[in-house]
């Protein structure tokens, strides 16, 4: 199928309009639907308005020209193939709109990179969960609010410039080889008891 329009599909007069009419897809060579109509198979092409990929037994909406079978629409889908927006011949999509909402019950998104611009973001879910080899936050203020936060690493570092405030009802520091704590001035403040309890204790 070489794209070729038999002679009686292209024999038009100066005065002739193309007509648009009905066909099927019977098949895709390459990005070209393959449509049948009036016992012929054609070859056509993707009008740029036809956002919609056809598939395989569309019921389709088509215009021949002087050069070419161009598919405008697709009018009725009878499979249950998975619909694909694409734009004909664009390298890129834009959408422009004051406002616009996705709503669906599954949303996946595949890209190589995604780049997300937003004066003010918000995300609002039961469960949210990031995966990344290695993820960065930069922000001026960072704010977490949690009824319970668990974090585990092999190995953490951490870095305060200006004072650390640590304020918990219990605190507990356990480790299973050293702990070791290194201040110019060390205070230790209790209401009751200090207790200090190992095998050798040496001080100064």
């Amino acid at each position: 199928m070489d794209g070729t329009l038999p002679t009686s599909l292209t024999r038009q007069t100066s005065e002739d309009q193309p007509l648009p009419f009905v066909a099927v897809v019977v098949g895709i060579d390459g990005d070209r639907p393959v449509i049948e109509f009036n016992a012929r198979m054609v070859s056509a092409r993707l009008a740029a308005s036809c956002l919609l990929q056809p598939a395989e037994g569309d019921s389709v909406l088509a215009v021949r020209t002087a050069a070419d079978v161009f598919v405008l629409a697709i009018l009725e889908r009878r499979s249950e193939t998975a619909a694909t927006l694409s734009v004909p011949g664009a390298d890129s999509v834009t959408l422009a709109q004051p406002q616009l909402a996705l709503r669906c019950d599954t949303l996946e998104v595949d890209a190589k990179r995604t780049t997300l611009r937003s004066q003010v973001a918000q995300v609002a879910g039961r469960t949210l969960s990031a995966v990344a080899e290695r993820l960065d936050v930069v922000a001026r203020t960072l704010r977490r609010s949690a009824d319970h936060e668990f974090s585990h690493a092999k190995t953490a570092s951490r870095t305060v410039e200006g004072a650390e405030n640590i304020t918990a009802g219990e605190m507990m520091l356990e480790a299973r080889s050293a702990l070791s704590q290194r201040a110019g001035i060390v205070l230790v403040d209790a209401r009751e008891d200090v207790r200090v309890n190992g095998e050798r204790i040496t001080m100064g």
